[in-house]
């Protein structure tokens, strides 16, 4: 699934190359159902300009005219491709915006869905809002009070590893970042929430932020089934880097590791360096 770097990566590049652009035309596939409705979709998108392009956690926001946004969260394997005009349709395309710029020359920004995962829906300012109160703190920003993150976190009666996934808890992590992350603080990923102190916390989020900054700094992770490719179709290099996961051997003491299934996750951790508490 496309946690926050590769969300990040997608947005930054549509925030450089679709801003300005019109909605002149939408394709929608008949047996594909936008959650807002296909036909209010069409009607309150088409013909207004892109302002602006967000994130909201793991969630990329197209700002339009009129208080209009475009919500698209990508799932376990969605992707956004720009492409131009007519160029041969990408398998499982759900939904084409035909966007015109300035110059009056055309581009397709597609919106793949192998799975039907993902989501695109058209919402509002006062939705916008509510979107991105129900997201914790993501491990990259700043003043975060590890001392509030603290007790939200003891309250889990769970492993430390499904608190990272929560993303009312700590947004944007997804299984690779927060095994990685894990492997960096040198806690186990079956440790139990309510067994860690406020440093560890602290230690876990610091890693968790350093994580992401790489994985940023590298346009994401694309594994072995080529799911994740960034707006042109090039594929990110974390995974390059990866820590610990998908490792057979620890880097830093160079033995075995292990895989645990963790919410339905595999998650790779050292028995070495990782002892369980």
């Amino acid at each position: 699934m496309p946690e926050l770097p590769e969300v990040y990566t997608i947005t930054k590049d549509l925030k450089k190359y679709a801003t300005g652009h019109v909605i002149k035309d939408i394709w929608i596939e008949p047996k594909y159902h936008i959650k807002s409705g296909n036909n209010k979709f069409i009607k309150l998108v088409l013909g207004k300009k892109i302002l602006d392009v967000n994130r909201i956690a793991k969630n990329i926001i197209l700002e339009l005219e009129s208080n209009i946004y475009i919500r698209i969260h990508l799932g376990m394997s969605g992707r956004i491709l720009l492409r131009n005009r007519n160029e041969i349709k990408d398998r499982w395309t759900r939904c084409i915006l035909l966007l015109k710029n300035t110059k009056n020359s055309y581009i397709e920004l597609r919106f793949i869905d192998t799975r039907k995962f993902g989501r695109i829906e058209v919402l509002n300012k006062n939705n916008i809002e509510k979107l991105r109160n129900k997201y914790g703190i993501e491990p990259t920003g700043r003043n975060i009070n590890y001392n509030e993150i603290y007790k939200k976190i003891h309250k889990k009666d769970t492993s430390i590893k499904t608190v990272l996934l929560d993303q009312k808890i700590i947004a944007g992590l997804g299984n690779i970042y927060a095994t990685d992350a894990l492997f960096l603080s040198g806690i186990h990923p079956n440790t139990s929430a309510k067994k860690l102190s406020v440093s560890e916390i602290e230690k876990i989020i610091l890693c968790a932020g350093n994580v992401l900054k790489e994985a940023i700094k590298n346009k994401g992770s694309t594994l072995k089934d080529k799911a994740y490719v960034n707006i042109f179709g090039k594929e990110g290099r974390y995974q390059k880097h990866f820590k610990i996961y998908e490792q057979r051997t620890c880097p830093k003491c160079s033995k075995d590791t292990k895989v645990l299934r963790i919410s339905g996750r595999r998650s790779w951790y050292c028995p070495h360096c990782q002892i369980l508490k």
